[in-house]
């Protein structure tokens, strides 16, 4: 292992894939991040008994800047690993856009073993990485499946919805692994198809024509000057608190990785921005329940838009079918 060295954590990243990488190369880099300026030393090594099948990664990982050794050691060891995670994942975006090994995938936090070993000036340790492993496998209980079913159902019916629903979705699975520049993404694709999808609601309820150009309105006049108007509230980013938390937090930060390469995103402002963007939706759907455009469980009555659906899937029809051409047992049943 490394001379002892202060400040100098060597953190072993165990990949159940094979990488393309001659076995005991070493990239060296140093970065001034935000906050730090942070060096990394990568060592890739192929275990022979595991030829084609797995990369070690070792990094050793030194950040110059002493602020960074004045938080709690847990603290300090948290944000190694996942700085380590994203370096190697950009060594890999690079990697994958410069030769023809395209099939190099990104990984995260939750792709890797229950432990990992990380040694910090020589004194090994066990690095938790996912508290759920060891909690035992969960199952998701059949009796919710009809829920699951119905959502489909909705989805495929109403695409908006889908976009909606999925990049939340999507948002929450990159939270989970660490992956904090695609959550802050998401959430503002989900924001943004969220509200025209909201206007299309209010003018069907109003009985007005929804406009071809819809979706061209500015994301600043659709609040301002039309969903204003129908939900008799001033969603000025300047006058209201909640739309300026969504501002600041959410749409800011999407606009500074998308249109200024900014890919530094820290856990804090990605669940900021989660905050600001379950805030504001649930503000919001609250606005349209009372000016009478959703239900009192905030819900859309979509049979406002039954004229949009081709046909609606009858999944006890679909049932008999599959058990008269044998491919369910007769004794299967719809969750009720």
């Amino acid at each position: 292992m490394a001379e002892r060295m202060e400040n100098i954590y060597v953190i072993e990243i165990p990949l159940s894939t094979w990488i393309p990488i001659e076995s005991g190369s070493t990239l060296v880099s140093n970065y001034d991040m935000t906050d730090y300026k942070v060096s990394f030393a990568v060592t890739f090594h192929v275990p022979e008994s595991e030829k084609n099948d797995q990369t070690v990664i070792t990094t050793k990982f030194l950040l110059t800047d002493s602020k960074f050794h004045d938080l709690p050691f847990s603290v300090r060891t948290n944000l190694a690993v996942i700085w380590t995670i994203r370096h190697i994942n950009r060594l890999f975006d690079v990697i994958r856009n410069s030769t023809d090994f395209h099939q190099i995938s990104r990984f995260s936090i939750l792709d890797l073993p229950a432990f990992i070993k990380v040694w910090y000036n020589n004194d090994l340790y066990d690095y938790l990485t996912n508290p759920k492993k060891e909690e035992g496998k969960l199952e998701i209980k059949k009796e919710y499946f009809q829920g699951y079913l119905q959502t489909l159902d909705v989805w495929e019916n109403h695409p908006e919805i889908e976009v909606i629903d999925k990049y939340h979705g999507y948002a929450k699975y990159h939270l989970d692994r660490e992956e904090m520049t695609e959550a802050v993404i998401d959430l503002q694709t989900s924001f943004e198809v969220f509200l025209r999808h909201s206007y299309k609601v209010i003018l069907t309820v109003e009985g007005k024509k929804i406009p071809e150009t819809i979706y061209e309105i500015p994301l600043r006049n659709l609040l301002t000057q039309h969903l204003s108007k129908y939900l008799k509230v001033d969603l000025s980013y300047d006058k209201n608190p909640t739309m300026e938390s969504w501002r600041t937090n959410l749409y800011n930060l999407r606009n500074k990785i998308i249109h200024e390469g900014f890919w530094d995103v820290d856990g804090n402002q990605a669940y900021q921005a989660y905050d600001a963007y379950f805030n504001t939706r649930n503000y919001l759907a609250d606005l349209m329940r009372k000016r009478g455009y959703l239900n009192e469980k905030m819900d859309i009555d979509l049979t406002m838009f039954r004229k949009n659906i081709p046909s609606e899937i009858d999944h006890d029809q679909i049932l008999r079918e599959l058990k008269r051409k044998n491919m369910l047992p007769d004794n299967v049943k719809l969750p009720e």
